[in-house]
């Protein structure tokens, strides 16, 4: 069984324009980018409030029944038919801890891998998750996804098996 987080950003720390348009994505997405294939493998979503409140604005809610997590400090508005949703709250910086709390869970639930989508950005939260897995006594290793699940802009990190003992070693 494999997990995800999603936590990204553009490097103007946004992904939609200012105005909250996707007017520059051609309609339907364009040409296939592999995302239905993404979603596929899915289990839960870590979206921000903004996200949230533009697919609201789509006709149908783009994420079936999957767990949905809405980072935002104000209460959220009325759920779409059919979503599950749960809102989380916190400063951006206090996201890292969150990741924490995310590998103890994976690793009590028998998921040795999972897949940490920081985005590229500048690199913040990419340095900042992989600081915290460098220290997490359930981490293995890490690197990298696949350029077909993320590249540089996720890290893919392995857990260590309940009875494997703790080495230090087999980061990257």
């Amino acid at each position: 069984m494999k997990a995800s987080v999603f936590i990204g950003t553009s490097l103007d720390g946004f992904i939609a324009r200012a105005n909250g348009e996707y007017d520059f994505l051609p309609p339907g997405g364009g040409e296939p980018h592999g995302y239905e294939e993404f979603m596929a493998t899915v289990d839960a979503l870590v979206i921000g409030r903004h996200t949230f409140e533009s697919v609201l604005g789509f006709d149908t809610w783009p994420y079936g029944e999957k767990p949905v997590f809405v980072l935002s400090s104000r209460p959220l508005g009325p759920t779409p038919r059919g979503a599950v949703l749960e809102r989380m709250s916190g400063a951006p910086a206090d996201i890292v801890s969150v990741v924490g709390e995310y590998v103890d869970a994976a690793a009590a639930l028998g998921i040795l891998e999972v897949r940490l989508i920081h985005g590229r950005g500048i690199g913040a939260q990419r340095q900042a998750v992989r600081a915290l897995l460098q220290d997490h006594p359930l981490v293995a290793a890490f690197q990298d996804a696949p350029p077909e699940r993320g590249g540089w802009g996720a890290t893919v990190a392995i857990l260590k098996a309940p009875d494997q003992p703790s080495s230090g070693t087999g980061r990257s």
